[in-house]
């Protein structure tokens, strides 16, 4: 029996409103990305959905991989009130500009297109759009040569977030607890934050002010940096805290902070954060509603210390400085004594202009044995490496080229290890595994993903 497209499904609820009834046809593919591989193995076409102004628009974004970005597009769907249908314009990479109408047929919608090259040359498509369930639909496309129309491909698309390697690793189990992704998304307001469960799907925004970044976690306690001035004061960045489901946003401490790490001892007493001290960044260290910040070192240093995080056992900070002339990886004890640098390499200390410069934001692994870092060097995009605690034993996880890998974040386990990319072209997130194996995907929007961490959610 052939199945009812969900299409006709969902027309009822979507034409409750009046302003979305037009987009009933698409709107069960918006929210979400598809992907179909093309004819030539390796070859992927993937479109992303999304509402633009206020639901006036839809914006699906394409891009066809092998398995790097080698063609892109755009298409903007708006109601057309002259000839009572959807419509679209379809802009290309490659210059070229496709438009039409969906037609409603029997089993989906019939999308008669012209397409003009970059060269003027018209071409006279027609695709056969279909929703065949949840999770996928079905494009079959034909092309006008001379008086007869012939074949030019059929894809299946399948919704990205059902991937079965994406949900088992989106979310892991460790000791009893249960842990997912959390991570920043540009949104067209700013940045904020969302966490992922099983199925890939976004269930928790934290989106307070204009701009939300996650730059810490411990049990439970998502650890973040808004732009958010609900209670007056000055301009700047505050820490808040809030849960894994999304409750008990909360002010952490009254003087503002600099944009960088966050994190709180694992005793819950102190937390370390930056702020600018004059022209530098430096390390402040407090306690949460309690008196006013603390230095880390010298507050009168001429140099920047940044990002912290504190060692498993609590005793000694994580960070990263240009106090030796270059960005350097660095430990030390909770007053900025005893430092010791871990990083040396002359080959990147010519980026030290650069935000992160050569050696960027580092995290400890969960046992503190380890340490995980992005790293640049001189025409080269960002790559991550691991070391032993002591410094020793450095070596590559990634070797991308121009491509950036950023913003490494060990499980809870110590077994993956998850971070950002824009390996396909656009920021993404991935997992992989400790030694640098096994690299899946696990975001598909056309928006940038930055920084993922995991969090305790049960």
């Amino acid at each position: 029996m052939r199945a009812t497209p969900l299409f006709f499904v969902l027309a009822g609820t979507v034409a409750a409103d009046d302003a979305f009834a037009p987009f009933a046809p698409i709107a069960p593919l918006v929210g979400h990305c598809w992907r179909a591989p093309m004819d030539q193995p390796g070859m992927h076409d993937l479109q992303c959905f999304e509402w633009m102004f206020e639901r006036k628009f839809v914006r699906n974004t394409h891009v066809v991989t092998n398995p790097q970005p080698i063609y892109s597009g755009e298409t903007i769907y708006r109601h057309d009130p002259d000839a009572k249908q959807l419509g679209f314009h379809y802009f290309t990479s490659t210059g070229a500009l496709s438009q039409g109408h969906l037609h409603p047929t029997e089993n989906g919608y019939l999308i008669p297109e012209t397409h003009v090259g970059a060269d003027g040359k018209r071409t006279e498509l027609r695709s056969r759009f279909e929703i065949l369930d949840a999770t996928h639909f079905r494009v079959r496309t034909e092309i006008l040569e001379g008086e007869a129309w012939g074949i030019r491909g059929e894809r299946l698309y399948t919704r990205t977030d059902a991937d079965a390697a994406l949900r088992s690793a989106v979310v892991l189990e460790h000791e009893g607890r249960k842990y997912a992704l959390a991570f920043s998304r540009s949104t067209d307001e700013g940045w904020s934050v969302v966490r992922l469960d099983a199925n890939g799907e976004t269930v928790f925004s934290a989106d307070a002010a204009a701009d939300c970044w996650a730059w810490g976690t411990r049990d439970g306690t998502l650890f973040l940096l808004s732009q958010a001035n609900a209670d007056g004061g000055a301009k700047g960045w505050r820490a808040y805290r809030v849960q894994a489901d999304g409750s008990g946003f909360t002010r952490i401490h009254a003087d503002t902070v600099a944009d960088g790490y966050l994190d709180r001892s694992p005793d819950g007493r102190t937390w370390a954060a930056e702020r600018r001290v004059g022209a530098h960044k430096r390390i402040v260290l407090f306690e949460e509603g309690g008196a006013s910040p603390r230095s880390f070192g010298d507050e009168k240093a001429a140099y920047d210390d940044a990002d912290p995080q504190f060692s498993p056992d609590g005793k000694r900070l994580l960070f990263r400085s240009n106090r030796g002339g270059a960005w350097e990886l660095y430990t030390a004890d909770l007053d900025g004594g005893d430092p010791v640098q871990l990083t040396r390499d002359a080959a990147n200390d010519a980026i030290s202009k650069h935000a992160y410069g050569g050696e960027g934001p580092p995290r400890w692994s969960p046992d503190g044995k380890r340490i995980v870092w992005m790293r640049k060097f001189p025409e080269r995009g960002y790559d991550l490496w691991t070391m032993d605690a002591d410094g020793s034993n450095a070596r590559a996880l990634t070797d991308n080229g121009m491509i950036d890998d950023a913003y490494p974040s060990w499980s809870p386990d110590g077994q993956r290890i998850a971070f950002d990319s824009n390996r396909d072209g656009n920021n993404e997130i991935y997992l992989m595994k400790a030694d640098g194996s096994d690299v899946v995907r696990a975001t598909y929007t056309p928006k940038a993903e930055l920084a993922p961490l995991w969090i305790r959610i049960d």
